[in-house]
């Protein structure tokens, strides 16, 4: 037996002790229980409190219903005292001024940590770069060039600002999805892209309540060709009470898919963040 979440295989040839004839007989909990022993069914098929998606869910409608008040810039963010800047170099934008994905991804953010702190995350502490703990020689030749981990950094850093609150003492990385049971973490890149929607599934079966921040990771640029965060975007997955699985993407002031998200690159990196209820994005000014 061939065990598929969300489209994607995550086992092949589970033992079912019984000949073919007999599996054709068996009811579905009669194969559950003759794979009890090989398969994780109570990860798989647990118990679904539609309450704990309560607060994602909320969240993607208050977003949704936001999103047409949102211009869109390059390397556009809001700042710490909410005026509408440049990521680079702090200069604030003409006009109403707009966001970048990375400057959405913040608002996103915003929205969560203002009502926490009753301020808004500052980009310079988002823009932080952990050189050593991801890259290597090579890349770090280009760090002031093309700013390979910028996505990876920034969605990081995000997620720390959030552990931190909680009491948190962990790295740069404590709040990565790094180690799950049927797919391979890619040092500093994160998870094949074709697999995201299956781990997302799984992450809303095992880890009801959360967000995802996700990097996109590909190839990009010339002489040399490095492999480079190129995007950033909020994900947003929830179960109803039957179990069914849909996940909201928000990217650069817009609701797209996980198809149009995994169709950016070959890897997608995930951060968790907590959902919360009291969730309120800043107006923008």
């Amino acid at each position: 037996m061939d065990i598929y979440l969300a489209g994607r295989r995550i086992q092949r040839d589970v033992p079912v002790g019984a000949s073919f004839v007999d599996i054709m007989g068996f009811s579905f909990a009669g194969i559950v229980e003759a794979t009890r022993k090989t398969v994780a069914w109570d990860r798989l098929i647990p118990p679904v409190d539609a309450s704990a998606f309560r607060n994602v869910t909320a969240m993607t409608n208050t977003a949704r219903a936001r999103l047409r008040d949102l211009g869109d810039a390059e390397d556009g963010a809001m700042d710490k005292n909410g005026k509408m800047v440049f990521i680079e170099t702090l200069a604030p934008q003409p006009g109403k001024g707009g966001f970048n994905c990375s400057g959405f991804a913040k608002w996103m953010a915003d929205g969560l940590y203002a009502p926490l702190t009753g301020s808004l995350l500052d980009i310079g502490e988002l823009k932080k770069k952990h050189i050593g703990q991801r890259g290597s020689f090579i890349s770090d030749r280009y760090e002031d060039e093309r700013d390979p981990f910028f996505g990876l950094d920034w969605s990081r850093n995000i997620a720390l600002a959030f552990a931190r609150r909680e009491g948190g003492g962990g790295g740069i990385k404590s709040c990565d999805v790094r180690s799950l049971p049927y797919w391979k973490y890619q040092e500093d890149m994160g998870y094949a892209a074709r697999d995201i929607p299956s781990i997302l599934n799984y992450l809303a079966l095992t880890e009801p309540g959360n967000i995802y921040i996700a990097s996109v990771n590909r190839e990009f640029g010339q002489d040399p060709v490095l492999r480079q965060h190129t995007h950033v975007a909020v994900v947003l997955p929830a179960l109803d009470g039957e179990g069914r699985f849909s996940c909201s993407v928000m990217e650069r002031n817009v609701e797209t898919s996980l198809e149009r998200l995994t169709g950016r690159g070959d890897f997608i990196h995930l951060v968790r963040v907590k959902a919360a209820a009291e969730f309120n994005p800043p107006s923008v000014r």
